[in-house]
């Protein structure tokens, strides 16, 4: 018999290092993945508030006081507050004659939103 057998397998201080090393490349990308993240759900709220500020002009254009409407029961679209799983908030804050404001407010992060004039110009805050 051989007293000497040549042992196998990973010390203790191996499988640490390994653990910190895994550890430090998370702390990495979980945080570069969480920002991918809102900005590809961000899509959803372009695509929303375009829906959205079209639908304010033909209310527009067909109204015969000539102005937009916060109201979202006017347009002829569903509310998407209202659609199954919507990550952001939208809202009219702006609807004059002259002036039309529509934003998109994440629901996890209300500091992160989207606004869209009346001529498209869109302004990110936080995303």
């Amino acid at each position: 018999m051989n007293i000497f057998r040549k042992k196998r397998g990973f010390t203790l201080l191996e499988l640490m290092i390994v653990v910190i090393i895994i550890g430090i490349l998370a702390s990495l990308a979980i945080p570069r993945f969480i920002r991918a993240t809102l900005r590809a759900r961000s899509a959803e709220a372009l695509t929303n508030l375009g829906m959205l500020r079209s639908s304010e002009w033909r209310y527009y254009m067909e109204s015969a006081s000539s102005v937009f409407t916060g109201n979202f029961t006017f347009l002829d679209i569903d509310n998407p507050n209202l659609l199954p799983n919507v990550k952001f908030t939208y809202t009219i804050p702006t609807a004059t004659a002259s002036a039309l404001s529509i934003k998109a407010e994440y629901k996890l992060d209300t500091s992160k939103y989207i606004t869209m004039d009346k001529d498209g110009n869109i302004t990110r805050t936080g995303l």
